[in-house]
Formats: C-alpha cells, sequence, structure tokens
C-alpha cells in the first residue's frame, strides 16, 4: 500500500453499494426495523462507480473514508469476510483505486482503532455517523467466532456477536483506504491538509 502523505477532514459522495448485478438505494432512514436499511438475502456485495441517485457518502476523517452509515443489513460477518470486505479488496470507484473492507473498531477501548479516531477528529454526532439503532461490524474480533459491532446506543458502544449469525440491528458500513498517492485531488468536498 502507498504511504499516504494528505490528510482529509469532511464528507464525500462517491461510489455505489452492488449486490450481484443491482445497485441498492442509500438508506435514508438507517435503523433497524422501522427503517429502510436494505436486507441482504444473497449475492455478490461490492462497491462500485457512482450510480446517479445512488451515491453513498463517505466522512474522510485523516487517511481513511469511512461510510456515514451502514448500507446493508442481516448479513453476517462471515459473509463479508468471504466477500473479502472484512481484510479488504481491492475496489476501482470512479476511475480510483481503493481498499475497501469493514473498519478496524478494537476489541476493548484501550487499543487504538479507526473507528474511535473517526469519531475523535469528526465528532460523534449522529446526524453525520447515523449510528442509532444500528450495529455495524468491525473488522475485529474477540475470538475466533466472536466478533466485535458498534454503534447502536452511542457511536461508542462496542458489543459482540457471532460471526454466523444474522441480525436485523447488525450492518455493513464499508470503509475506503485510497490506494493512490494524489488522492486529495480527485475527491471532491474534502481539504487536503
Amino acid at each position: 500500500m502507498l504511504e499516504i502523505r494528505k490528510m482529509l477532514v469532511g464528507t464525500v459522495e462517491l461510489g455505489s453499494l452492488f449486490v450481484g448485478r443491482q445497485a441498492q438505494q442509500v438508506p435514508q432512514n438507517p435503523i433497524a426495523k422501522t427503517g429502510d436499511i436494505p436486507i441482504y438475502s444473497g449475492g455478490q456485495i461490492t462497491i462500485r462507480n457512482t450510480v446517479p441517485g445512488k451515491a453513498i457518502t463517505w466522512v474522510a476523517a485523516g487517511d481513511i473514508l469511512i461510510a456515514d452509515r451502514c448500507l446493508l443489513s442481516d448479513v453476517t460477518w462471515k459473509e463479508l469476510d468471504a466477500a473479502g470486505l472484512i481484510a479488504g479488496r481491492e475496489v476501482c470507484i470512479d476511475g480510483h483505486k481503493y481498499l475497501c473492507r469493514a473498519p478496524k473498531v478494537g476489541y476493548d477501548s484501550d487499543r487504538q482503532n479507526e473507528w474511535d479516531k473517526a469519531l475523535a477528529i469528526m465528532g460523534a454526532d449522529n446526524s453525520l455517523w447515523h449510528w442509532k439503532s444500528m450495529y455495524f461490524w468491525g473488522a475485529d474480533g474477540l475470538t475466533t467466532v466472536t466478533r466485535i459491532a458498534r454503534g447502536c446506543i452511542t457511536a461508542y458502544t462496542r458489543d459482540f456477536a457471532d460471526e454466523d449469525s444474522r441480525y436485523f440491528n447488525v450492518g455493513f458500513r464499508p470503509c475506503l483506504i485510497p490506494l493512490e498517492d494524489d488522492f486529495a485531488s480527485y475527491l471532491v468536498g474534502g481539504e487536503a491538509q
């Protein structure tokens, strides 16, 4: 991976979530049960080129972009892992390369991690991060079968869930790591610092 020297702060819209060949609607009410988060029912999960009206909003917090909300619910950690979206898979969005994966969320509060760093940079407001009533899978695990989920009650809430289990209130919130040195020049809406 390239050494990233520039830092971004702000939001940017790019890319769309696909399940199979179908671009998914970005939820406008991203909460469990009563919201409009797409429910996973099988198929390849990936982020591709931006589809008008279905662009994902990313929060740029340093050298990482994290989706501002869960984009898919009822998906297991193992299904995301099988799709390469836990450890990371290279994707090309609108002509630029990124590593797409679940954010590192820390298995305890004493460990530095990407989610808490992003909250420290951008704040923990629900209007920015849409964490209320919805957990998201992190890349970290407590054991070989127990995984970490964050959000739902507060932005800082940390809970544990079985990697094989499907939950209506646990979803996929991807992050992107730019793989090109000049990423600040093409990410509209972010300010290079």
